[in-house]
């Protein structure tokens, strides 16, 4: 059964005191962790144009080796000899020209660096006092945002390297573990941390406190730390938060709501598809799964990865024709969306290396 309530719809940007988002919880019965899930919902079968996996451009890092970046089957390993390489990449994004490659790590750093030969651009350091955990670029390219174990969120700026905005950050000593651009022109900021908390930064404003704070205080009861968030990139207004409290919440910043999906084991990230309407979701318990952004309901279940202990990531290729995982014996994992059948394994580091990031290159 589905218990829902409402409350008339209100925005962020007019107060700095959050409202309290009313919950709509759709409870389902935790998944045996050694059955597929079942499927509830078809998901639309990929045009018949969608391209291999091996025509996508994927990046991976890993807590032992340097991030590399593979194109049609062939790995190109970015140039970290001068950004201490021995030091653990904990994250790799694309930029949205796919152009370049930016990773972080436990060096207190992250770097920019050219996609396609892996050359190293410029080093960006002196902002954080721990390791960075992960990092956002810009649609436009010109500022990139970080989090890390020092619980501040910054943005900086591509072409000067300063720290342009500082934030006050979370709350504990757990610091902040995921960060993502939002809203127009990537004006607001949302972060994600161990204080089992949801942040919104406002980028064009110097407050340097949250707009927006989803928690149990405000109605957004996580019950531990926040691993992992994704943005609806239709105007920004609604977030994924992925928890290792085994569940996922949607929260619609506008109308004020907030859906909960239990998976039953601990999340470690979330991605959308291209059309918002599906999330991926993968849990310490070797699987990841799609489900329905708007039901809830478990579409497929991919299998073939190790994950049990260590942080790992998944996503979408660029046409959601494929599924993309790390695993924690250095491989990375690709399946048919549709069919959950894996159609590639990539030994891209390691035996003993846990890949902890994953992104894909964008169309151009």
């Amino acid at each position: 059964p589905r218990a829902s309530t409402t409350t008339p719809p209100s925005t962020t940007t007019t107060t700095t005191t959050p409202r309290a988002a009313p919950t709509t919880r759709r409870a389902r019965a935790a998944p045996d962790p050694h059955r597929p899930m079942r499927i509830a919902r078809a998901h639309p079968t990929p045009p018949p144009n969608a391209s291999s996996p091996e025509r996508h451009r994927v990046t991976s890092t890993s807590h032992r080796r340097p991030a590399m970046s593979a194109h049609h089957a062939r790995a190109c390993t970015l140039d970290t000899a001068t950004d201490a390489s021995a030091s653990a990449i904990l994250a790799a994004r694309f930029s949205h020209d796919a152009a370049h490659v930016v990773a972080c790590g436990r060096d207190r750093a992250f770097a920019l660096y050219n996609a396609s030969s892996g050359a190293l651009i410029k080093k960006y350091a002196g902002g954080h006092a721990h390791e960075v955990r992960d990092v956002a670029c810009a649609p436009t390219g010109a500022t990139i945002a970080s989090c890390g174990g020092d619980r501040g969120v910054f943005v900086w700026d591509v072409a000067t390297g300063a720290a342009v905005r500082k934030w006050a950050g979370h709350e504990g000593r757990g610091g902040a573990n995921a960060v993502e651009f939002a809203g127009e022109s990537a004006s607001v900021c949302a972060s994600a941390g161990d204080d089992a908390s949801v942040r919104v930064w406002d980028v064009r404003s110097r407050d340097v406190n949250a707009v927006q704070v989803l928690n149990a205080r405000t109605g957004v009861g996580f019950g531990d730390a926040v691993t992992s968030i994704a943005v609806d990139e239709g105007g920004g207004a609604r977030l994924s938060c992925a928890s290792v409290d085994g569940s996922v919440r949607t929260v619609d910043l506008r109308r004020g709501t907030c859906d909960v999906d239990v998976i039953g084991a601990p999340v470690t990230c979330v991605r959308l598809s291209g059309d918002n309407q599906c999330a991926l979701v993968g849990c310490l318990t070797s699987r990841v799964g799609l489900i329905d952004v708007a039901s809830g309901d478990t579409l497929a279940t991919y299998r073939g990865h190790v994950a049990e202990t260590a942080k790992t990531e998944c996503c979408l290729t660029n046409d959601d024709a494929y599924v993309i995982a790390g695993s924690e014996d250095g491989r990375v994992c690709i399946w048919e969306l549709v069919s959950a059948r894996l159609v590639c394994e990539i030994q891209a580091h390691g035996v003993g290396s846990a890949v902890c990031g994953v992104d894909y290159s964008r169309p151009g």
